[in-house]
């Protein structure tokens, strides 16, 4: 059994103790007092300072403990766990490396990337790798085609019953769906230039990071999907990969 830990007022009333007796000891005298005092301070010290770390550790370890019960309790709310056996949709997710990775896993299990074209399938899964950035809300979402826009509200309605049950299990909540660059990305891979794909809220730099991510996931999509979704998802990876995002250089 492990004994039990001391806190520092007892460690420093110990350490007082140690110094009473030492002084009361026939050593006390000794040439090297000092030394061994140096010695016996630098020993408490690190007993000290192990105890702090193991408490620390305990802690942590705790907290691990909490959120594997609520990340697993969660999986289990949405089908991705049967006890404690990965369903088919968890062993997807297992697939899929991304921070909103599971509201891309539900996005795919919902059947909402059914049906689009490499152009749609781009700016509906933009919508998940686009994050807005600054303080101020962000604008109304602008949305290419009637199917995504379906999609979008879809994909917010998955979202929401998400986040709830992140938030009741004391998770953080998986960020919001963005579609600050839906059009941009359906622009892009329809085959138009930079200068039509850009707004004026987007930097030549800021399209080729957000292309990079969009193509990172599209793959995934790609490769945990079967048929037209698959084959959509390896085309729309095609045709981004171009120009200023292939090779990396955005303009100023």
């Amino acid at each position: 059994r492990r004994p039990r830990r001391t806190t520092t007022d007892e460690s420093m009333a110990r350490w007082q103790a140690a110094r009473e007796a030492f002084d009361a000891h026939d050593l006390a005298d000794h040439e090297r007092r000092e030394e061994i005092l140096a010695t016996a301070r630098e020993l408490a010290k690190a007993r000290h300072d192990i105890e702090v770390t193991e408490r620390r550790l305990d802690r942590k370890g705790a907290d691990l403990s909490k959120r594997f019960e609520a990340v697993t309790g969660v999986l289990r709310e949405v089908g991705h766990l049967d006890g404690t056996d990965l369903t088919a949709q968890g062993r997807r997710l297992r697939r899929i490396y991304h921070e909103s990775d599971l509201l891309v896993s539900l996005v795919i299990e919902a059947g909402m990337l059914e049906g689009m074209d490499a152009a749609e399938l781009a700016a509906m899964v933009s919508c998940v790798t686009h994050e807005h950035r600054g303080s101020d809300p962000p604008p109304p979402p602008r949305l290419p085609t009637a199917l995504v826009r379906e999609g979008f509200e879809e994909m917010r309605r998955i979202h929401r019953h998400l986040a709830g049950l992140e938030l009741s299990a004391g998770l953080p909540p998986t960020r919001e769906p963005s579609a600050g660059f839906a059009v941009p990305a359906h622009t892009w891979t329809s085959g138009a230039g930079l200068e039509v794909s850009l707004d004026e809220n987007l930097s030549g730099g800021d399209f080729v990071r957000n292309a990079k991510q969009l193509i990172d996931v599209l793959r995934q999509v790609a490769d945990v999907t079967r048929g037209p979704t698959s084959a959509a998802a390896r085309e729309a990876c095609d045709l981004l990969r171009r120009d200023v995002v292939d090779t990396g250089v955005g303009p100023a």
